[in-house]
């Protein structure tokens, strides 16, 4: 019986992965770093330690990711703040069917508290969410299923019973590894085979999991 839906948040409800990736170019772009891009992508859905991590593997310990990262931070929020927080496709349409269907909402988000409660309150769906789980508050970053094992006991359901929603792999590995089903929905990553494998369903926008929700309940 399917109890409550978990979200991921960015590239999920908000478009702002391409908006980090967009800061990232330019931050490579002003301090001539080469050959990084596909070490920025390999951090989407993942926390922000993890990622220093992952650029000091593939780097070297001396990258200055604290003070690169800062600067792509900084630019993402100026263009936050210029040109508004891009919602994805139906949003609010899939928060609100669930809501009316007296399911739980969750979010499982790698991204700290601070910029996950200003981007909700700056769209106005912070009341949709039952419970908040948050990157700055695990020790493991997806893809551990800790994240997702966690918001299932804050919303106080079986993960068996529960749906995430999730746009990277490192997501809907996580996801899957707690025993939570999932629905991929492609944002900057395309899916692949074990994607499908991994997902109930791969579905091409919010607008088409409440169609498939409707079909479960």
């Amino acid at each position: 019986m399917l109890e409550a839906v978990i979200f991921d948040m960015d590239g999920v409800l908000f478009d702002t992965e391409q908006l980090c990736l967009l800061a990232w170019e330019k931050v490579i772009e002003k301090y001539n770093l080469k050959d990084i891009m596909h070490i920025c992508k390999a951090c989407i859905g993942v926390s922000r330690e993890k990622s220093k991590e992952i650029f000091e593997t593939s780097v070297s310990k001396d990258f200055p990711f604290d003070e690169i990262r800062s600067e792509v931070s900084r630019l993402c929020h100026e263009m936050i703040d210029e040109s508004g927080l891009p919602e994805k496709t139906g949003v609010r349409e899939i928060l609100s069917f669930c809501k009316e269907q007296g399911l739980k909402i969750g979010l499982a988000t790698s991204t700290r508290r601070e910029t996950v409660m200003s981007h909700l309150k700056r769209a106005n769906i912070m009341d949709f969410f039952d419970e908040i789980t948050c990157g700055d508050e695990i020790q493991s970053s997806k893809p551990s299923p800790e994240i997702y094992i966690t918001a299932c006991k804050k919303l106080r359901v079986n993960p068996e019973n529960a749906l995430a929603v999730e746009d990277s792999y490192n997501g809907v590995r996580s996801a899957t590894a707690a025993g939570v089903k999932c629905i991929m929905v492609p944002d900057l990553l395309p899916s692949t085979e074990e994607m499908f494998k991994l997902s109930d369903k791969v579905l091409n926008n919010l607008l088409a999991v409440v169609e498939y929700l409707k079909e479960m309940l």
